[in-house]
């Protein structure tokens, strides 16, 4: 079953940034000694075979014993910046998918010949705003993302991350500061970051085939659109998908997976935690009497499960005092940054004393 997409207001034009493909096919001689022999291309030893990384935009190929992939920022090989992916259209997306083929000639018209085709094994969606930060990465690192097991990791004041073997989802800072060295005297870092809002960035990474074939389902069949490589199982066959690009229903996915953050209650003795528990614990800290209803919760939990569900409990409150990421990228946020670290500190008090 397809699940059901958030409604955004606005759709900028692109999202793709990291494209991922594959070629299952021995990398043909000719074309290894090709990208030796450029300049352009600096080789390094890989685990299987040898790597090559473009020392302009970045294009990586990497060869193993019976298949190539590459990879490559969309827009970086159509010679745009890397935060100007909002620029890229379908047809552009295609252009840049035809130069990252070109790059082993011989390797593709081999593989054509024997009925293998180059596929795309990872997409990066990736949309750019600004907003001032106000404590946002502290915020969101409390919540949880449901399709990633383990907890966020913060980047100082720079982004927060949650790395899975699927999925990856992180929101971090783009803008540049001046190194130290062309600073005017008496200028701190800190003091140049608060002249002028923070450029952030959200990225969502479906990393593998498994992954992909969620977020194909939300895409029509077109037998000319983007090949792309699915797998249901991990020991599945990969099979390959043509799909038309819709950037509004990308943005759309995009939106859905930025709107869960906080949805996913802790697992709590192998069944999900009950909202009573979580009543129990929020109604406790704000000076409710329910001594008993939540003694008995802690009696069932070790110390680690109790911290758990206090941040969770924590990204609860957050979510429901006006901290929804998907508001600031997509729509008019509701509050502004300075009372969403307000929310936060007081949050923080109340949870933890």
């Amino acid at each position: 079953m397809t699940p059901k997409l958030v409604a955004i207001k606005r759709t900028p034009i692109g999202l793709f940034d990291t494209l991922k493909i594959r070629l299952d096919h021995v990398a043909d001689q000719d074309d290894l000694d090709a990208l030796s022999a450029n300049s352009t291309w600096k080789r390094k030893a890989g685990a299987q075979g040898p790597v090559f990384v473009n020392r302009e935009n970045g294009m990586k190929v990497i060869c193993y014993q019976d298949l190539v992939m590459v990879e490559a920022s969309v827009p970086r090989v159509l010679g745009l910046p890397s935060d100007m992916q909002h620029l890229v259209r379908v047809v552009d997306l295609m252009e840049a998918l035809q130069l990252m083929m070109s790059v082993m000639p011989k390797t593709t018209a081999e593989g054509k010949a024997a009925g293998q085709e180059w596929f795309v094994t990872r997409i990066d969606l990736a949309i750019n705003f600004v907003r001032p930060e106000g404590g946002l990465f502290e915020a969101v690192r409390l919540l949880r993302f449901p399709k990633v097991q383990r907890g966020a990791t913060l980047f100082d004041d720079s982004g927060v991350a949650y790395y899975g073997s699927k999925f990856e989802f992180v929101v971090y800072r783009t803008d540049k500061r001046p190194p130290r060295g062309k600073l005017k005297a008496g200028m701190r870092h800190q003091k140049f970051a608060r002249k002028r809002p923070w450029r952030l960035r959200c990225e969502l990474r479906f990393m593998n085939p498994i992954a992909l074939a969620e977020l194909v389902q939300h895409l029509e069949p077109d037998p000319h659109g983007l090949p792309v490589g699915i797998r249901f199982t991990p020991d599945g066959k990969i099979e390959v998908r043509r799909v038309r690009i819709d950037y509004q229903r990308l943005h759309r996915v995009l939106a859905t997976h930025v709107d869960s953050l906080g949805a996913q209650l802790p697992d709590l003795d192998g069944k999900r935690a009950t909202q009573a528990v979580f009543r129990a614990y929020v109604l406790a800290k704000l000076g409710t009497e329910m001594p008993d209803l939540w003694a008995a919760a802690v009696s069932r939990l070790s110390e680690r499960q109790v911290r758990t569900i206090r941040i969770d409990v924590a990204g609860q409150r957050l979510r429901m005092q006006g901290i929804r990421l998907v508001d600031l990228i997509w729509k008019r946020h509701r509050i502004s940054a300075d009372l969403h670290w307000k929310l936060a500190q007081q949050t923080g008090r109340a949870l933890w004393g």
